[in-house]
């Protein structure tokens, strides 16, 4: 009688343990959605061939951060990258000077030189004062290959509502974001 109070009980616990990690799983993958809509990657220099880049200098992902992202970070930031988890915490910042957060990663991909000074946002300059990152900390200037790090920055809500299409851009390369309708 014991034994078999002992396996419905171990059964018992399998199955919850399994529950628990199939919703785990679909947390991660819809916060990995969440990202994704809200994210564009600009390459700098290099040649596409099919899907492939082909030397680039560098990759920038630009990650548009609303409040559906970050209170989805905050719920779970085990299941975003730490670079993200990180700088989300300048949402409140951004949203004390009425813009929406954008975090940039940047990748050095061969010797690349770095100017923060030189991102564009819907083709005006970005800036400085809407530079969250304290860039004394951050590898800015001339980077070596595989050199990474990442900013945070602040795009006006006026110009990033959902629906609306934001352009990124640096030193003449760009991409177009359009902002999901929450």
């Amino acid at each position: 009688m014991r034994m078999k109070k002992m396996i419905k009980l171990l059964g018992a616990a399998v199955l919850l343990t399994m529950g628990a990690i199939s919703a785990f799983a679909a947390s991660a993958n819809k916060d990995e959605e969440l990202m994704k809509a809200r994210s564009v990657l600009l390459w700098i220099g290099g040649t596409r061939v099919g899907d492939l880049m082909v030397g680039a200098d560098a990759k920038l992902q630009f990650q548009f951060v609303d409040r559906t992202l970050s209170a989805r970070i905050y719920a779970a930031p085990n299941n975003f990258p730490d670079d993200i988890v990180w700088n989300a915490s300048y949402i409140d910042k951004a949203a004390r000077a009425k813009c929406n957060l954008v975090i940039l990663g940047y990748r050095a991909m061969n010797r690349w030189n770095f100017d923060p000074g030189k991102l564009t946002v819907n083709g005006e300059p970005l800036p400085a004062n809407r530079i969250y990152t304290s860039l004394l900390s951050k590898e800015t200037g001339n980077l070596a290959p595989d050199t990474q790090d990442a900013i945070a920055f602040g795009v006006p809500r006026s110009q990033s509502r959902g629906g609306s299409e934001i352009v990124f851009g640096y030193e003449g390369y760009s991409v177009k974001l359009t902002i999901p309708e929450r």
